[in-house]
């Protein structure tokens, strides 16, 4: 779903005669997300495609929160035919309910990052087992920021680079990016930085066009991390 097209393009030209690809995309992301799309990569698809329904990595309340969030930012003429936005039945279908998410409202950036950090002191406090808590953060810039912060409580090595590999048994949390966060998860999850998103909709520099494009983007990136 990363590729670029001249990059299935050599891939289709390094097929043996008669050979096949199978290929799977999470239509949230990458790729797909650009508008572009199977043929124009030189990739015939119609017909050969199968969609996966059913979530198996989140709970009902998640998904649910997910799916509302989702349909609040929508505009009139958006497709989400290329989406897997859950239905009722596909709701009811989810096994396990869960709780769903906290929505936590601080007053800065400063002040969402040293809550986060606090919450991840008091989390391991109250015996929360290592490599269960991931943070995730929208805005790349402040990530360094968010793990010398939960450094400061948590002790050097405490904090695992998630872009870096896998986690090392004594690290406690995970940190990452909203735009490195694919395949990622963890039974606790903090996601900061939504206003970094939001705010950026509202530049008046923006044409009406550029603001719909920036509006729809972010609410797919946002819906793909919840």
């Amino acid at each position: 779903q990363f590729f670029a097209k001249s990059w299935f393009e050599i891939v289709s030209a390094s097929l043996k005669p008669g050979g096949h690809l199978f290929l799977a995309a999470d239509p949230t992301q990458g790729f797909l997300r650009r508008r572009q799309s199977w043929i124009a990569a030189g990739i015939e698809v119609r017909g050969r495609t199968t969609r996966l329904t059913q979530a198996y990595r989140n709970t009902r309340a998640i998904l649910r929160f997910a799916r509302d969030f989702y349909d609040s930012r929508r505009q009139v003429d958006d497709n989400e035919s290329d989406l897997n936005v859950p239905d009722d039945s596909q709701l009811a279908a989810i096994s396990e309910d869960g709780e769903p998410p906290v929505i936590v409202r601080v007053g800065s950036e400063q002040d969402e990052i040293a809550r986060a950090a606090n919450e991840a002191m008091a989390m391991r406090e109250a015996g929360m087992k290592p490599e269960n808590l991931l943070i995730i953060h929208a805005n790349s810039a402040l990530e360094s920021a968010l793990r010398a912060a939960l450094e400061r409580v948590l002790g050097h090595g405490n904090v695992h680079d998630a872009k870096a590999g896998p986690m090392p048994p004594d690290a406690f949390c995970s940190v990452t990016t909203l735009n490195a966060a694919t395949g990622l998860e963890s039974p606790v999850v903090m996601l900061l930085g939504m206003d970094h998103l939001l705010e950026k909709e509202g530049d008046l520099r923006l044409s009406d066009d550029e603001r719909t494009d920036l509006r729809r983007d972010h609410t797919r990136m946002l819906y793909m991390g919840f």
